[in-house]
This record gives structure tokens, sequence and C-alpha cells, in this order.
């Protein structure tokens, strides 16, 4: 399935929706501070793949028996998929370099704080990182795998500025408020980050 609007993304159980969770978070960061719309209306990373920058590393989509299939489609025409959001330090020691608020909740012992992840399929015929799709996932559910519209990203981006809605309830989504952050959002984090 694909999530096409903010309100979809709210009615659709991503992610866990209270720390330790961080895949909100994950995504906040990722559509405000890690990508850029060009000239073309081509969205593109602010940094190299090839470095492991963030914990970025290439994504191999194994037949899930679980699920009965692989996560997702096959990646379009010279393109490879690239997953983020595994913070163990050990596994992918960039990932000590996504925001404190994005990080905050990890903990090695517990396997809930470790399991969402974003993959990007990205063009290999540029130096550019250009992005062709996006997905949502958890590592340890991949039958729980949405396809996000490149444009809800845009959505996330024109959000009232240096503002963040989060939940400060249980995971029913009931009550919301306004967090406001720094420009970068580096403040601390108060909350848990609910783009929506």
């Amino acid at each position: 399935p694909v999530i096409r609007t903010l309100e979809e993304l709210k009615n659709t159980r991503v992610f866990e929706h209270r720390p330790p969770a961080h895949g909100y978070a994950l995504l906040w960061w990722f559509a405000t501070e890690a990508i850029h719309l060009d000239n073309n209306d081509r969205w593109r990373l602010n940094f190299p793949l090839n470095l492991g920058t963030y914990g970025f590393h290439r994504f191999n989509n194994w037949y899930d028996n679980n699920a009965g299939c692989c996560p997702l489609p096959p990646a379009p025409p010279r393109a490879s998929y690239y997953a983020v959001g595994n913070l163990n330090p050990n596994t992918y020691p960039r990932s000590r370099d996504l925001p404190r608020w994005v990080t905050q909740y990890y903990q090695v012992s517990r396997r809930d704080s470790k399991r969402d992840r974003m993959v990007i399929a990205v063009a290999h015929n540029s130096n550019t990182n250009s992005i062709d799709h996006v997905y949502l996932t958890s590592h340890y559910y991949s039958f729980r795998t949405f396809e996000i519209d490149l444009w809800v990203l845009d959505q996330i981006r024109n959000l009232q500025s240096e503002r963040v809605l989060w939940e400060s309830t249980h995971s029913d989504l009931k009550l919301w408020r306004w967090q406001s952050l720094s420009p970068a959002c580096s403040q601390r984090w108060q909350g848990w980050c609910q783009v929506l």
C-alpha cells in the first residue's frame, strides 16, 4: 500500500506510537534534514551514501518466510535499496550521527527500540543520490511495509515551521499537542516525534 497524504499516515499503523519506537522521528529527520528537492523536482539526499552516513546501508530485499514474499517490490532499473534505522553503533557506527532526538530511546537490550526502518530506492546513474521510492517498515514485521509517496515528504517539510506534532498518550492517537523545536530540530526532544 502507498501512503499518499498526512491523514493516511496518521491513520496507518506503520510504527509504534510511543517510545522507544523511533520511526516517526526518523521520518521527520529524513524529510526535513536529509533530503532536498532539486531544480528538476527530483528528491536528492544531502549526503553521499557510499560512506555509510547516518547508518545507511545496502538493503537486501530477501524473501520473508513469515510474510510469504519479499518485503519490497524489485528495485527499479539502475537503482538499489538502502536502509536506515538500525541504531546499533556496533553494527552501524555512523548511526551515531543521527540527531539525539531520533536515537534517545535506543537500548541494545530492547528489541522494540531498534525495529523501525526506512528503506529508499536510490538511482545509480549519477552521484547525486536521486531518490525513486521511500518505504517505511519494521525489521521484525516486514509485512507492515508501506511505501510513502514522495510528495508526503514535501507535506511534512511544509508543516508549520519549527513544529512537530507528538503524542502524549498511549498508542491510540487520541491526544496530540504541538512541541516547538529549534530550526534544525536539535533541541531536547521531550516526546516522541509523530509527523502528522
